[in-house]
């Protein structure tokens, strides 16, 4: 007799289930509709950003490519470019190339480059004195760094080492460039391994 009590009861318990999933089956859908198009895009905006950083990217190395050819109003165009697309990092760095190749440097501009989330950047503009001989050798170390810095990030390591050995060998320099620099000398023996090991 309990055994049948039992079996009613697990029978009355499937049957709630079942109705309570029949009743609620377009909630449960919607809800799995709504995640799986919060996941999608989620998913096209990372890619939409990555996509963006890439090009971002990409139009930088040609404006470095256009200044080094001495092409300055091509390559001022494409900082415009980039400074208008308000990159959290790429915006600034191209600020500060267009103004520190023409040497037209404004407080304005500075300002707003001593707020960069680049830390190089607001060093840069923080330190900025037309008028200071001293402070004048120092943008020269950290424009000298920035390139550097370049080189590393495209895998140009021969001469990103040739800077860096630069750097050290000068008289006068900021503590904070010395321990920047022997941490790129690190990233750059960790690059080295990287590379041994593809061949």
């Amino acid at each position: 007799m309990s055994d049948l009590i039992k079996e009613l009861e697990d029978e009355i318990k499937q049957e709630k289930i079942y109705s309570f999933i029949i009743n609620n089956a377009s909630r449960f859908l919607l809800a799995i509709g709504v995640s799986l198009l919060l996941v999608a895009l989620f998913l096209w905006f990372e890619s939409r950003e990555h996509r963006k950083n890439e090009m971002l990217g990409d139009k930088f190395i040609k404006a470095i490519d256009h200044i080094e050819s001495n092409k300055i109003v091509e390559a001022n165009l494409i900082l415009d470019e980039i400074i208008e697309a308000k990159h959290k990092t790429l915006s600034d760095l191209a600020l500060y190339y267009k103004n520190s190749h023409l040497n037209n440097f404004t407080n304005e501009v500075i300002e707003k480059l001593k707020n960069s989330k680049f830390q190089l950047i607001a060093e840069l503009s923080s330190i900025h004195d037309a008028n200071s001989d001293h402070t004048y050798e120092i943008l020269k170390l950290k424009d000298l760094e920035i390139k550097a810095l370049n080189d590393i990030a495209f895998n140009r390591i021969k001469e990103a080492s040739a800077k860096l050995n630069e750097l050290k060998n000068k008289e006068i320099i900021p503590n904070s460039i010395v321990h920047r620099v022997e941490a790129y000398n690190k990233v750059l023996e960790i690059k080295n391994y990287e590379n041994s090991k593809k061949k």
